[in-house]
């Protein structure tokens, strides 16, 4: 970049951070939350957030202002966690869509994989842990799981295994290791996690003493430490994916954590490049824009979806598809039975020959994986 002392500075953040996601081949460098700025209302569906000195939404918070240091170290094991994950598969952005408007508007690729349904209450497990437990029994029942968790592991591919390993973003924090890194979790994590659920149960039914209790685990600088030492990483590691959190489940059942702006209606979008989802709330057209213009949204925040979280979303839109394509070749009608040979019920010389399908152009990426460009204001 050529410095240039006279842009805003509005211009100057914008200008940058598209630069670092031109140097990464996608929008990696735009996680983050975005909680302190200016929110929607939760009335007005179409309302664009507002962002603090102008800013667009695709640019995260800590790019351009000061944040609370708990949400440094918080949002530091998110991403490392998400260095984990590879939501868009082997894609990234195609550079001559990947551009930035003069008024800042970011257009990229992306697939939607789906719409949220229902969203749970917003999960606040550090200042208020003692709380975790209601807030696990609203999102339990909402899912249609019971609130008590069995003895035995549930089998993979079932609802409450999918829910527990959506709690711990489907990543446990490795014990032995000199950084901070994650494996996938197992059945005696999944145990160990019971047992916490249930001791949180017990420190339920008395508020006052868990009350005066919590002042001592509370997430900063100068308990830090203490909290490592003293207390179950599960324990940490389940606070950190849950702080400021929403359940929600989309239209067609998949479970997800979600920022705590987020609500139904919004979307949940992979942009290509991107390890982990992206939530995103369309936004009215502009005027005059016509049927076939490029949607347009803002950026609630990134998130967890457990059934996407290795480019799946990918395979799946390639399945739905092909299973949707109308097979035009003719089928045979069943040949008469021959007299001679009563056993040949059918034979291709009485059948009619089948019709050639026509040849047919090749499918477009875009076509293929049902991607689409949108424009991010």
């Amino acid at each position: 970049m050529i410095p240039n002392y006279v842009v805003s500075l509005q211009e100057a953040v914008t200008e940058a951070m598209f630069r670092c996601v031109e140097e990464r081949g996608g929008p990696e460098v735009l996680l983050g939350e975005r909680l302190f700025r200016p929110q929607p209302s939760p009335i007005d569906t179409a309302e664009q957030p507002a962002s603090t000195e102008d800013l667009p939404t695709w640019v995260s918070d800590a790019s351009f202002c000061s944040v609370p240091s708990q949400w440094v170290m918080v949002e530091n094991r998110r991403l490392v966690m998400y260095s984990h994950h590879r939501t868009s598969g082997r894609f990234n952005q195609d550079p001559s869509i990947l551009k930035i408007s003069e008024d800042g508007v970011l257009s990229a690729q992306s697939l939607l994989v789906g719409k949220i349904a229902k969203i749970g209450p917003m999960c606040d497990s550090l200042e208020n842990w003692y709380n975790a437990p209601d807030v696990f029994r609203q999102w339990m029942t909402m899912v249609g799981i019971g609130s008590d968790w069995p003895e035995q592991p549930p089998a993979p591919g079932t609802l409450l295994d999918t829910f527990w390993k959506t709690m711990v973003n489907d990543l446990i924090e490795v014990d032995d290791t000199a950084t901070l890194s994650y494996r996938k979790p197992t059945a005696e994590d999944y145990s160990e996690l019971r047992g916490h659920w249930n001791l949180l149960l017990q420190t339920q039914r008395l508020p006052f003493l868990a009350r005066a209790f919590a002042t001592d685990i509370q997430l900063s600088l100068d308990t830090f430490a203490t909290l490592m030492s003293n207390y179950s990483k599960t324990v940490y590691h389940v606070f950190v994916c849950l702080w400021h959190r929403c359940l929600f489940v989309t239209e067609d059942g998949m479970l997800g954590l979600a920022p705590e702006y987020a609500r139904v209606g919004d979307e949940v979008h992979v942009l290509l490049g991107s390890p982990a989802p992206f939530i995103l709330r369309r936004v009215q057209e502009a005027a005059g824009a016509g049927a076939g213009s490029t949607p347009r949204y803002s950026v609630i925040g990134n998130g967890f979806v457990h059934d996407i979280m290795n480019g799946e979303a990918f395979k799946s839109k390639v399945e739905e598809r092909r299973a949707s394509e109308v097979d035009t070749i003719a089928t045979p009608k069943a040949g008469r039975r021959c007299r001679w040979f009563p056993d040949l019920a059918s034979v291709s010389w009485f059948s009619p020959r089948p019709t050639a399908r026509p040849p047919t152009p090749p499918l477009t990426f875009e076509e293929e994986y049902g991607v689409n460009a949108v424009a991010i204001l």
